[in-house]
């Protein structure tokens, strides 16, 4: 007797659902730390496509795309033609990419990037496009010295997305918050909240250079120069 076979005919609704446990649900989702997007879609013939774009250190990137059939894609090499194995393992709110043999996919990145990991589900308000209104607005509210309202705009970005944000765009939302509260008079609000930038790249120019490789340098030395500088704004008695 079969007893799998006879327990999935009872619970008919529970065994559906478990087959197709492994398929992604559409929607973008973005990786730990904002190193990466994922955006998964139903075409109007139900196949499930991804899409997946990351950036890894030094400017190095990925890009790869495919059709998704049982929780798997099998893509070709660009340069060898040998197959690239990804499963998509999703759970509540994130869907974890793995690859069958990380040297099969190496030809779809830069020498310090990958795309394998966690790919979270944003929380409201954190979806790419979102963030990008919300810190559009608040340079609205700056601009016109309502400096309380491009607070409370900005300030959730930095405590709701802190999963999902780049550490670029960290260090970006913390320079203009600083500077906003600096202009509220709570100076003290403004280094506290400086202080994860200056605690993790310190306020030495050779220092970051020693620290970052070359690309990641120039990208985060402007941010790192108003990070000090508001530090010393904010410092003033």
């Amino acid at each position: 007797m079969n007893l799998k076979r006879i327990a999935c005919v009872v619970f008919l609704p529970l065994c559906f659902e478990l087959a197709h446990a492994a398929e992604p649900a559409p929607g973008e989702y973005i990786a730990e730390k904002g190193r990466g997007t994922l955006t998964v879609t139903r075409g109007a013939d139900g196949k499930m496509h991804f899409d997946i774009s990351a950036i890894g250190a030094n400017g190095h990137s990925c890009s790869i795309d495919g059709g998704i059939k049982e929780g798997k894609a099998v893509l070709a090499d660009p340069v060898t033609d040998n197959p690239c194995h990804v499963s998509f393992k999703p759970d509540v709110n994130s869907i974890d990419v793995v690859l069958g043999n990380p040297s099969e996919c190496r030809d779809y990145c830069g020498a310090r990037a990958w795309f394998d990991g966690r790919y979270l589900v944003p929380a409201p308000g954190c979806r790419n496009r979102e963030r990008n209104a919300t810190e559009k607005k608040f340079a609205r509210l700056y601009g016109s010295k309502d400096y309380q309202a491009a607070l409370n705009i900005l300030r959730p970005v930095l405590n709701d997305c802190a999963a999902t944000l780049s550490w670029l765009e960290e260090a970006q939302v913390r320079n203009d918050l600083a500077v906003n509260l600096y202009h509220l008079g709570r100076k003290e609000d403004c280094l506290a909240v400086l202080k994860p930038t200056i605690d993790r790249y310190g306020t030495s120019e050779s220092k970051l250079r020693e620290e970052l490789p070359p690309s990641d340098f120039e990208s985060f030395l402007p941010l790192a120069s108003a990070a000090w500088y508001n530090v010393k704004l904010c410092s003033r008695r």
